[in-house]
């Protein structure tokens, strides 16, 4: 069975479909229940590792995880395993609107929509084609690009999490039905004050700077200029929440460098968790090294979590990334190449801690205008245009 529970006989208004569990991306809940709030009967697919594992109790929401452990979630047989497993959910699941997020859904959704006489969305939370996995491999970034267009082909919207990757979405394909939604939290999950589990979790004392990064453990995060850059910075405490192939290479090169006692890593926690990790903190890293065109232009959802849980933030120079940075004066930009320039950024930070009551400040107003409260009713809008006219 290729999901842990029957697949309703009914018809759904919208379903949303990617390749992600479910439990550590806030975006599927926040998308979901804006549906659900207006009406909407709403399925989620998404992956889980082992049965049972990323089936998340969302009231009003109907969650179908595929199963495909999770010895490896890279390579050709993951993806192929994944495209025809999801194809054979999604020719049972009814819906009057699929939402593919992120290439490899598209396809499939286009299948189920053209055999359901239904329509599908396209909704992309990068540049595929400039993902820095395929920036040495032009003949698989090929192949992406040809399914890409295949499945982009008949979507009725678009939409994108930056300015930037729309244009280019635009550009490659010729659309002319397109939209930015960003990837932003609820504001009101940050009203929530601080607890010190973070700090429990490791033993880092109240009064101690502590840098936080939250996200997929990976070369290109700027995790290693980071490590290298604060390790003469001897109160500086820095601690990472998240899973991904590089954390026990990061792990041995913080031991090498005599900073164990100082870089701390946290296996991913619930969405729900998120604001007593990230309030432990007084600053968030969002530096992304620029290998391929996405990790250069992107506008990563962690840039608005770190703001919305009122921390300023050490950022990389992107154009998307320090345009927030720099509007809202929300930190440092740094060059995510430059040790020397990370280090005279984190010592900045150390020079104003931890009197950070401006940055603060600018966060909060910031988290005024960055919050899914905002976004939402560009998105439910997005969707019902997509669904005029389809019966119910």
């Amino acid at each position: 069975m290729l999901v842990s529970k029957p697949i309703s006989r009914n018809r759904y208004d919208v379903c949303i479909v990617h390749l992600a569990d479910a439990r550590f991306y806030p975006f599927f809940h926040r998308q979901a229940s804006a549906l659900v709030e207006k009406g909407y009967r709403v399925a989620l697919v998404s992956w889980e590792g082992r049965p049972g594992q990323g089936d998340p109790a969302w009231p009003g929401i109907d969650t179908y995880p595929i199963t495909i452990e999770a010895g490896s979630t890279r390579g050709k047989i993951f993806f192929l395993r994944y495209f025809f497993s999801l194809l054979a959910v999604l020719l049972r699941l009814k819906a009057r609107l699929y939402e593919a997020v992120d290439p490899p859904a598209l396809v499939p959704a286009r299948i189920a929509a053209g055999l359901h006489r239904a329509r599908y969305n396209y909704f992309s939370l990068e540049y595929f084609q400039g993902v820095d996995q395929l920036v040495a491999k032009p003949v698989m970034r090929r192949v992406w690009f040809m399914l890409e267009w295949l499945g982009i082909a008949q979507a009725q919207n678009v939409a994108a999490v930056c300015n930037t990757t729309e244009r280019f979405l635009r550009r490659d394909y010729g659309l002319s039905h397109t939209a930015t939604i960003l990837n932003v939290p609820n504001k009101s999950d940050y009203a929530a004050a601080p607890d010190g589990r973070l700090r429990r979790l490791f033993g880092i004392p109240a009064d101690l700077p502590l840098v936080i990064y939250k996200g997929e453990i990976a070369e290109n995060r700027g995790l290693l200029p980071l490590v290298c850059a604060m390790e003469p910075l001897t109160p500086l405490h820095f601690a990472l929440v998240g899973a991904g192939e590089y954390k026990e290479a990061l792990r041995s090169e913080a031991a090498h460098r005599g900073l164990s006692a100082r870089v701390h890593f946290a296996d991913p926690v619930k969405s729900d968790e998120f604001v007593y990790y990230l309030k432990d903190a007084q600053l968030g890293q969002v530096i992304h090294e620029m290998r391929g065109i996405n990790m250069t232009v992107t506008l990563p959802s962690k840039l608005f979590d770190y703001v919305n849980a009122g921390i300023p933030v050490i950022a990389s120079d992107g154009p998307e990334i320090s345009r927030v940075v720099r509007e809202w004066k929300l930190g440092w930009v740094v060059s995510p190449s430059s040790v020397e320039g990370i280090r005279a950024a984190l010592a900045e930070f150390l020079a104003v801690f931890p009197d950070l009551a401006v940055y603060r400040a600018n966060c909060r107003a910031a988290a005024e205008r960055f919050c899914w409260e905002n976004e939402k009713k560009i998105y439910v809008d997005f969707m019902e245009k997509a669904m005029k006219g389809t019966p119910r």
